[in-house]
């Protein structure tokens, strides 16, 4: 049976609405909920959302009526082991049964939509581009203002064994109908036997003009990288509390993260099927890869500790394609771009 990795993104739309209001993360501290709901007892932070939800109540229905293994679970916890307050955000991978086996879970302040279409290509074979296999509604509105940071404090196990994800994306409108990003961000979460951490996601913007943001996308992964036998790492865990967003109404950001050449060469350019990214410098180190098209859409993010990594890019329209790659601290990166 085809195996499904899910990797998580954001194509958002809202309205903008009065320039007089500041943008905040609503429910931030995770302090209420709404109750859970039947059968599967899922419950979530009013304004907040996990994928258990579209796992269970929407793919589960299309893979039992085809004959396929689907085993419902819960990601998304109301924990006491908080930052402060009484509550914080719990977020597990969990496994799902043979077709999908291990799953990350992804929370975030954007309520997923199950593309159907994309999924039962994927279930028919097809190499779709996980990206695809979601839309999303809501999020935070930004009314105009730029985003600089968020921050979140969050505590990674030590018996973790895999590296958790916080990220960012600011959206403008640009037609009635569409959003783009502007800009992104995002920050590794190693295991840790520490506690809890606080960690701060810079927007990183496209371009230095006309970086007024739409709506915000915040969102944590449980696992961010995935082994080829198993899926994910089964039941890491990220503790999420106190997200808070800090903006600003001028052109003014945070300091970018600093480019330089990390060793990486892309090859072949222009691109068939496959572009493979090579580093010679050194020995095997952890990476992040992002792609994005011309639009600044993100085409694909992916943690990985190795000199090779190879990409399909078959389901890929013709097109200049960016790419930028991270060392494991998120301190610096290296950036190009190649054909396809």
């Amino acid at each position: 049976m085809k195996r499904i990795l899910f990797t998580f993104s954001a194509i958002l739309a809202a309205s903008v609405c009065s320039m007089a209001q500041n943008p905040t993360i609503s429910n931030g501290t995770f302090e209420t909920w709404v109750a859970p709901s039947a059968p599967y007892q899922l419950e979530r932070p009013n304004g907040w959302y996990a994928t258990d939800e579209v796992l269970d109540y929407q793919v589960g229905p299309i893979l039992t009526f085809g004959g396929m293994d689907f085993d419902a679970q819960k990601q998304l916890y109301k924990s006491a082991d908080k930052y402060e307050g009484d509550f914080c955000a719990k977020i597990m991978t969990k496994n799902f049964g043979d077709t999908l086996k291990t799953v990350p879970a992804l929370f975030t302040n954007a309520k997923p939509n199950l593309n159907i279409v994309a999924f039962m290509q994927a279930q028919n074979g097809g190499n779709i581009n996980p990206f695809e296999l979601f839309t999303y509604t809501n999020g935070t509105p930004m009314y105009g203002k730029k985003a600089d940071s968020v921050t979140a404090y969050i505590n990674a196990p030590a018996s973790n064994t895999d590296t958790g994800l916080a990220f960012v994306l600011a959206y403008k409108k640009i037609t009635n109908d569409s959003m783009a990003v502007i800009g992104q961000g995002f920050a590794m979460v190693p295991p840790s036997a520490n506690g809890y951490q606080k960690y701060t996601v810079p927007v990183m913007y496209t371009s230095s003009t006309n970086t007024a943001t739409d709506t915000l996308v915040v969102g944590f992964v449980s696992a961010a990288s995935a082994d080829t036998a198993n899926g994910y790492a089964l039941n890491n865990t990220l503790f999420i509390d106190k997200v808070e967003l800090f903006f600003s109404a001028g052109t003014s950001s945070l300091k970018g993260i600093a480019t330089q050449d990390l060793g990486f060469t892309a090859y072949p350019n222009p691109v068939k099927d496959y572009v493979i990214f090579e580093q010679k410098n050194a020995a095997a180190q952890s990476y992040t890869l992002v792609i994005y098209n011309a639009l600044g859409q993100v085409m694909h993010q992916e943690a990985f500790k190795a000199q090779q990594k190879e990409i399909n890019l078959s389901r890929y329209a013709q097109g200049t394609y960016f790419y930028e790659l991270y060392n494991d601290k998120g301190t610096a990166r290296q950036v190009g771009k190649f054909i396809k």
